[in-house]
Parts: structure tokens; sequence; C-alpha cells
């Protein structure tokens, strides 16, 4: 509702002489953005992405931060997105295909509050039937503390 209510103002102002300061300006034209083709999700990291176990309460970053060599780094990642999308959008997406494919990736010991956090960077795929898991991932980050800054994503 705010976005439609941001362009029809910025409709209205359209074609007008603004003033900020001593600068001048007209609004010429106004350009939407297209959307994303969600059937695929080939992605880069912009900081590093924490896959955290659940049930870990040790204080070794080895055993509670999974990253992508891992044998259950693709169980651990799918159980943080679900988590995660539950909290955010109220109701469990439904996941039949899920499968993280890494071009490449570099492993970070990342100190955080007197303590490390083992994460990742790189350049992914995620193949999934479900196009609202890419979406997800894009718009809210990928892993876990996001709102700490990790897991941010570019799509390529």
């Amino acid at each position: 509702m705010y976005g439609v209510r941001l362009y029809n103002g910025l409709i209205g102002l359209k074609g007008q002489v603004h003033k900020i300061g001593d600068a001048e300006f007209i609004i010429k034209e106004i350009i939407l953005e297209e959307e994303k083709d969600w059937s695929k999700g080939t992605f880069k990291t912009l900081s590093p992405v924490v896959v955290e176990r659940p049930g870990f309460y040790e204080d070794n970053p080895k055993l509670i931060y999974a990253i992508p060599i891992e044998e259950d780094f693709k169980e651990v990642l799918l159980e943080n997105i679900q988590r995660r999308f539950k909290a955010i959008k109220g109701y469990e997406p439904k996941i039949k295909v899920f499968s993280p494919v890494f071009k490449h990736f570099k492993e970070e010991l990342i100190r955080h509050y007197g303590g490390y956090i083992r994460a990742f960077l790189g350049r992914f795929s995620i193949i999934t039937d479900n196009p609202q898991i890419l979406e997800f991932v894009y718009q809210y980050g990928l892993g876990l503390r996001t709102g700490q800054g990790f897991g941010y994503l570019e799509v390529c």
C-alpha cells in the first residue's frame, strides 16, 4: 500500500519544477523495476551467510554453524529458511525440491559480540519447486542474523 501511495505521489509531481535549496529539478520520468524471474535462483553473497544448526549450545563455532562442504548443510539451510519463512510470513512454505548448488565459496570466521561466528561467502544457485522461497531468500536474506547485516544477496 505504501509503495502504491509513493508511486501515485511521484506521478503527481511529474513535470513540475521543484526546488531544494538553490537547485531546481523536474521529474521527467518514473520507471518501475521489472519483477524478477523466480524460476531460477542464482545468487552472489554481499555479506557473510550464517547457517546455524538447531539445538547446539556449545561454544565451538564449527559445531554450531554449517558451511556448504558439510554433509548436513542442505538440511540445516532448509530448516533455517523454513523457520524464518514461518516467523515472517506466518505459514509454512510447501517445498518438495530443494537443492543448493555452489559454484564456489569461502569460509569466514567472524568475531561478533565477543564470540565467533562461522559463515561463508560465494556464488550459488538454489533449485526448488517453490519460487516463493527464492523471492523470500532474496528479499529477507539467507540464513540467520540477517538483521545484524549477515546473509545479503545479489541476484546474478
